[in-house]
C-alpha cells in the first residue's frame, strides 16, 4: 500500500507543477522592474523630452507623430484591440534601430513573440511600401568635392570602375 501512496504523491507532485506552469503561462502578468514597459514605456517616450524620442525611436516626435499618421490615413496599418499603431511603429523601431533581440521587445513591451513578430512584419511591409516616395537612392554622379581631392577620389575611381562593369 505504501508503494501506491508513494507514486499518487508523485503524480500529485507532477500535476501540481504542470498546473502551476500552465496558469503562468496563460495569464499575462508583467514582470517588476525598474524600468518602463508596454503602455508606461510608450508614454514616457512620446510624453517626455524630446531627446528620448530620438534616443528611443532614432527620430523626432513629430516625425514619428506623423508617419504614424500616414500609415493610418492610407491604410498601411490599423489599430488592433491590444496595439495601437504607434506601438506597432514603436516595436518596429526598436528593433531597427538597437538591433534588440525579440525576447528583450516582447519584455519591454509585454507581448508575445508572436505578436511582435506579426506587427514587426506588418510595419515593415508598410514601410517598404511608402519606401520609393520617401527614400531617395544615393546620386550616381561622384559629388565634386571627392572628384577633386586626391586623398578620397582613387577610392571612389575604383569603386565606379566596378560598377561600369556591372551596368555593361
Amino acid at each position: 500500500m505504501e508503494d501506491f501512496d508513494l507514486e499518487l504523491d508523485k503524480m500529485e507532485l507532477v500535476a501540481a507543477a504542470a498546473g502551476y506552469y500552465y496558469y503562468n503561462s496563460i495569464t499575462r502578468q508583467p514582470r517588476h522592474s525598474s524600468l518602463p514597459y508596454g503602455s508606461s514605456f510608450m508614454s514616457e517616450v512620446l510624453n517626455g523630452p524630446d531627446d528620448g524620442c530620438q534616443e528611443m525611436f532614432r527620430m523626432d516626435k513629430h516625425v514619428f507623430h506623423n508617419l504614424c499618421g500616414i500609415l493610418r490615413q492610407r491604410g498601411m496599418l490599423r489599430d488592433t484591440a491590444g496595439v495601437m499603431i504607434e506601438e506597432q511603429l514603436s516595436i518596429f523601431l526598436n528593433i531597427i534601430g538597437h538591433n534588440e533581440r525579440k525576447r528583450v521587445i516582447q519584455e519591454r513591451f509585454q507581448h508575445s513573440g508572436e505578436t511582435i513578430s506579426r506587427h514587426f512584419n506588418n510595419v515593415l511591409k508598410a514601410i517598404k511600401s511608402l519606401s520609393r516616395e520617401f527614400l531617395q537612392p544615393p546620386p550616381i554622379a561622384t559629388p565634386p568635392e571627392i572628384v577633386s581631392s586626391n586623398r578620397f577620389y582613387p577610392y571612389f575611381k575604383a569603386n565606379l570602375c566596378k560598377t561600369t562593369l556591372y551596368l555593361l
